[in-house]
């Protein structure tokens, strides 16, 4: 009979663990798009319209177009039109980015679990 840290390995693998978690349901907040009366409310308020807000691509161009004399207008070139996400961009070292070159290179992720904030290996792209 083998054993794994004191475990009989039979008796530790003879029953899925997690099938007795129950985990509350979460629904993703729906991602708002600033439209030009969502800015002013904004504006005016200091309000956010809703947890996840959108750039139309015009306020897109308008960012690029503000920074375009930046130090670091390449990547935020990259970050708008590579497709990567947030998370892996945050946890981006310098070592592996070439501002002249136009590459990157993604190793890791940053992610928040129960307000902890993680690096972890990237997700596969789909």
């Amino acid at each position: 009979m083998a054993t794994m840290g004191g475990i009989k390995t039979e008796e530790a693998f003879a029953k899925n663990w997690a099938q007795l978690v129950e985990l509350p349901s979460v629904t993703r907040p729906k991602p708002l798009v600033w439209t030009p009366e969502r800015v002013a409310h904004w504006k005016k308020t200091g309000e956010k319209p809703g947890p996840v807000m959108v750039w139309t691509p015009e306020q897109t161009g308008q960012f690029l177009d503000s920074v375009k004399g930046a130090r670091l207008y390449s990547l935020w070139y990259m970050f708008v039109f590579s497709g990567r996400r947030r998370g892996e961009m945050r946890a981006l070292p310098w070592p592996e980015v070439s501002l002249d070159a136009l590459w990157l290179h993604i190793s890791a992720q940053m992610v928040e679990v129960a307000w902890t904030r993680l690096g972890l290996p990237p997700r596969p792209t789909r």
